[in-house]
C-alpha cells in the first residue's frame, strides 16, 4: 500500500507569512522533503515567516483485508460500486 501526503502552500505577502500545510501522514523521508521545502520557501521569500502546520488531519489508513475482519467479500474488482448487504426498504 502506497502512503502520500499533500503539501498546501500559502504565501500572503499581505502579513509576509509562507505556510505549508501538510495532510497526510509524513514519512521520515517526506520530513526530509519538507525541510528542503522550507529552505525554498526561505529563500524565495526572504523577509517572510516560514510555517510548517502538520495539525491537519491525517489520512484515513485502510485496515488490512486480511486483518481481524477477515476478507471483505463484498470486494468487486472491476471498478464497480461495493455491494451493500443492507436491507432495502420498501418504496411506496
Amino acid at each position: 500500500m502506497s502512503r502520500t501526503i499533500s503539501v498546501f502552500v500559502r504565501v500572503d505577502r499581505t502579513t509576509n507569512t509562507v505556510t505549508l500545510t501538510v495532510t497526510g501522514d509524513p514519512t521520515p523521508g517526506d520530513r526530509q522533503e519538507l525541510t528542503r521545502m522550507t529552505a525554498r520557501a526561505r529563500t524565495l521569500f526572504p523577509d517572510a515567516t516560514v510555517t510548517v502546520d502538520l495539525s491537519s488531519p491525517r489520512a484515513p489508513t485502510i485496515p488490512d483485508p486480511q486483518g481481524p475482519q477477515g476478507e471483505n467479500t463484498n470486494h468487486r474488482d472491476d471498478r464497480q460500486p461495493e455491494i451493500s448487504s443492507a436491507p432495502t426498504t420498501p418504496t411506496g
